[in-house]
């Protein structure tokens, strides 16, 4: 038995390929030497075609073809009894946790912690799992820049060395004594960059220096929980929240404004409008790379807060939301739901799909495989969402 074997179709989209020259030479000299020349096999793309369990006729063009693995088998009748459905990655909703188990007593930071990531949250409390730890290689090249998360741990150190009042040099010192600077001059202009930021920032915060430096309590009652909160208390925190006067409350962060931040804000404001009784206007503040020279690097955001009975109903929307949440995966995703929200469908689906971005992160491809888009996601949304829209200036 002489078996001659080629790769003759294309094995991303099964265009046809041509056969080596001795291959196409021997095809040549076997249909002119012999009137009924060997059989030519030609297999599909995939294993689990139809075309593998099929019975042929004699003398068919697939008569050559068998398969003996059952999994392939199933496959193809999968494909040929009609559309797939679609498997949702989890159906129907966990039993509520007893009265053992949920608190009386919710901390603001574990909300925020939900509304950072209610998939995260779901899997973390209610299975127990924990998204797969990136491998982080040690790195060969020496660091010629400073980016990614060492520019913020660089701007962390910095913005505390600047709010206790650190004389450069001794600041300089202190950071390569961190090994967060590169050597030689690339250091300097590295502290100078970064320096240029984070000084920006502390001259914002400048006029706020007591009230940034008092820690204020917040306790209000929502339905059967009661919501607690601690504002302020550390002025060389890399992100703070705290209340500069009775209608105006700050919050700050090193970096560029997120859609979590902004919605960490909100639900700390309509906390502290539930509790005071009167609206409150919120001031957003963040740093990052100007995109023209000769621009600051400071940026923020305003937040006009609702009347405490509008307070009211959208913290209790969001504590509804946080139980539920518990018994079950929420389609909310701060970046994609709240562009969508805002009307910018072209940057909510930017938001999913963008390197790094919320379609990329474990858990979310996990239960989501497909998209954000479910019919759940827009009511979802709106109901959380539009408030904080609305209040954005």
């Amino acid at each position: 038995c002489f078996l001659v074997t080629y790769i003759g179709r294309d094995l991303r989209d099964n265009t046809v390929l041509p056969p080596s020259v001795v291959v196409d030479e021997l095809l040549d000299y076997l249909k002119a030497r012999f009137p009924n020349p060997p059989p030519l096999c030609q297999h599909p793309l995939q294993a689990f075609s139809a075309r593998y369990f099929q019975t042929s006729p004699p003398g068919g063009a697939d008569t050559e073809l068998f398969s003996y693995s059952s999994a392939m088998a199933a496959a193809a009748g999968a494909l040929t009894t009609g559309p797939p459905q679609t498997r949702q990655r989890f159906a129907g909703q966990l039993s509520e946790r007893t009265q053992t188990h949920t608190p009386s007593t919710l901390v603001m930071a574990e909300l925020v912690r939900f509304a950072r990531d209610a998939i995260a949250y779901f899997m973390r409390h209610r299975l127990g799992m924990a998204p797969p730890a990136a491998e982080l290689e040690a790195s060969e090249d020496e660091p010629l820049e400073v980016a990614g998360l060492d520019a913020w741990a660089l701007q962390r150190d910095l913005f505390a060395l600047q709010r206790a009042k650190l004389p450069a040099p001794v600041a300089t010192q202190a950071l390569r004594a961190r090994g967060l600077l590169p050597t030689g001059n690339l250091g300097a202009v590295a502290y100078r960059r970064q320096q240029t930021q984070v000084a920006e920032l502390a001259a914002a915060l400048e006029p706020y220096g007591a009230q940034l430096a008092q820690q204020q309590d917040v306790s209000v009652n929502v339905g059967d929980l009661r919501l607690v909160d601690q504002l302020g208390g550390d002025p060389q925190a890399p992100q703070q929240f705290f209340v500069s006067g009775a209608n105006e409350m700050v919050g700050y962060r090193l970096g560029a404004i997120r859609a979590q931040d902004r919605i960490a804000l909100w639900l700390r404001l309509l906390a502290w409008t539930c509790a005071g009784g009167q609206p409150t206007t919120a001031r957003l503040l963040g740093i990052e790379e100007p995109r023209y020279s000769g621009r600051s690097p400071l940026v923020e955001q305003w937040l006009q807060g609702p009347e405490p009975t509008e307070a009211a109903a959208a913290l209790e929307d969001w504590l509804a939301a946080w139980q539920e949440g518990q018994r079950q995966p929420l389609p909310l995703f701060p970046e994609t739901s709240l562009a969508w929200v805002e009307g910018d469908r072209r940057r909510a689906l930017q938001a999913w799909r963008k390197d790094f971005g919320e379609g990329e992160r474990p858990f979310h491809r996990l239960m989501f495989p497909d998209g954000p888009f479910t019919d759940d996601f827009a009511p979802l949304a709106e109901r959380l969402l539009t408030p904080l829209a609305k209040a954005t200036a």
